[in-house]
Order: structure tokens, then C-alpha cells, then sequence
């Protein structure tokens, strides 16, 4: 009888998924948040601008939307050839604003980081492909520092 080879295992040491206790917030299902996916390097945008921002969007009450999204998004981004330099890690960040009755908050806020970003960058990330004619600001800047907006935008780019 022919002896049968043991199969060579070789483990992979970096990690595919790190999960910190952030994760809790972020699929907690009462609260809705804006989450941005942040490339390791910065991609090129219109007016010679660089930013490490190819996407923008928000949690539903449901609170797995990140995740959903990185699945459909990540791949896409990854493989986009128009993407200079080409996307190779994403790490996922949320911004949180504190609720008001009566507005609904988070809607605003995402609105507000697009069309902020699409004004200091030219043109909406690379992963929305959606709203980019229905951004215009209406009475967001009773609830927010465009400023401030504008600053952690940057920052994060």
C-alpha cells in the first residue's frame, strides 16, 4: 500500500480581520453613524488633490451595514483600475454626531461629508457612485460646523 503524504500547513500571520471593542459601536442597532473606508494610501482625485477616502456612507437600524458594504465595496475598490495607486487595504472608521428630535441627523451628516468632500476634492469617493446630483445642502448648516467637517475630512485623508 502507497504511503499517503501529510499535507504541509503554513499559517498566515497577518491578520485578515482585527476586532476592537469599536465594533460594538458600530453595529449597536439603536444608533445610526456615518462610517468612512480609509485606503492605506492616497488615491488621486481632481485638482491634483490626494486623499486615503474612497468611500462614505451610513449604518441603517439594522447596523450590519458596514460590513455588507465592505463585502460589495471592497472588492470593487480593490480592482478599480482607474484607482491610482491601486487600493490593496481598507480600514473602516465612523464619525458619530450626537441626535436632535425631529431631524434626522445622520442623513445630514452623510450629506454634508459628500458634499464637502466632493467641493475640497473635486468629485465624490471613488466607492459612492450614487447622489451625485442630489447633494445640495439645504438647513445642514443649523446642525453642524461645516468647518469642522471639513477639517476631519482632511484629516482622515
Amino acid at each position: 500500500m502507497a504511503k499517503i503524504r501529510k499535507l504541509q500547513i503554513t499559517p498566515k500571520i497577518a491578520p485578515v480581520i482585527s476586532v476592537t471593542k469599536e465594533l460594538l459601536k458600530l453595529i449597536d442597532t439603536k444608533k445610526q453613524i456615518v462610517y468612512i473606508f480609509i485606503a492605506k494610501s492616497a488615491v488621486q482625485y481632481r485638482f491634483g488633490r490626494r486623499s486615503r477616502i474612497v468611500y462614505i456612507g451610513k449604518t441603517t437600524r439594522k447596523g450590519d451595514r458596514p460590513f455588507e458594504s465592505l463585502k460589495k465595496k471592497a472588492a470593487k475598490l480593490m480592482s478599480d483600475k482607474n484607482i491610482k495607486p491601486r487600493v490593496k487595504h481598507i480600514d473602516v472608521v465612523y464619525l458619530k454626531a450626537r441626535g436632535r428630535s425631529g431631524a434626522d441627523i445622520v442623513d445630514k451628516f452623510e450629506r454634508v461629508c459628500l458634499h464637502e468632500f466632493r467641493g475640497y476634492f473635486g468629485k465624490l469617493p471613488y466607492g459612492n457612485i450614487q447622489g451625485n446630483r442630489k447633494l445640495e445642502l439645504t438647513n445642514e448648516s443649523r446642525f453642524f460646523r461645516i468647518e469642522r467637517i471639513i477639517k476631519i475630512l482632511r484629516s482622515l485623508g
